[in-house]
C-alpha cells in the first residue's frame, strides 16, 4: 500500500518523497507572497498621495486665509505681523511647519505706509517641506517642497 502511495506522488509517514500537490503549495504561497507586496507597496503609495494631498490643501487653505486678512486689513504693510502669523497658527494648528517664514508684499513697486491701498494687489505666500513617510523608513531626508501664492486686491 505504500509503494502504491508512493507511485500517485503522495508524501508518505517518514516523509521522503513530495508530492505534486506540497510543491503547488509552495509555489503558491510564493506567488501570494509577491501579490501581497505589490498590494502592500500600491496601499502606501495610495496614503502617501493623501498625504501629500491634505498638506497642500492646508498649505492653500492657510494662505487664503492670510490674503483675506490682508485684503481688508486697513493698515496694511509688507510682512505684516497679523498677517504672518495666521497662516502660521493655520499651519501649526494642521500640524505642519512653514518651511520659510510666511510672505506678504505687494505687486507694485513703492507702496509707502501711508499711500492709500484700496486697489493694491497684495501678494501672500507660504511654503512647507513635505516629507514622505518612505525617505523616513530608508533613511533619506529628501523633502518635497510646497508652495502656494495668493494674489489679491486691497479693499
Amino acid at each position: 500500500q505504500i509503494k502504491a502511495l508512493h507511485d500517485m506522488g503522495i508524501s508518505t509517514s517518514d516523509g521522503k518523497q513530495r508530492g505534486r500537490s506540497s510543491r503547488r503549495a509552495g509555489v503558491a504561497i510564493i506567488e501570494a507572497t509577491g501579490g501581497l507586496l505589490v498590494l502592500i507597496l500600491l496601499l502606501l503609495g495610495v496614503m502617501e498621495v493623501g498625504r501629500v494631498s491634505m498638506t497642500y490643501n492646508l498649505l492653500t487653505r492657510a494662505v487664503r486665509e492670510g490674503a483675506r486678512l490682508a485684503a481688508i486689513k486697513p493698515d496694511l504693510t509688507t510682512g505684516d505681523f497679523a498677517v504672518l502669523s495666521r497662516i502660521s497658527n493655520l499651519l501649526a494648528d494642521g500640524g505642519v511647519a512653514a518651511a520659510e517664514p510666511p510672505e506678504v508684499s505687494f505687486m507694485r513697486e513703492g507702496v509707502e505706509p501711508n499711500d492709500p491701498l484700496r486697489g493694491e494687489m497684495v501678494r501672500v505666500s507660504a511654503g512647507v517641506d513635505f516629507f514622505p513617510a518612505v525617505s523616513m523608513v530608508f533613511g533619506s531626508s529628501m523633502p518635497i517642497h510646497l508652495q502656494a501664492q495668493v494674489i489679491a486686491r486691497h479693499e
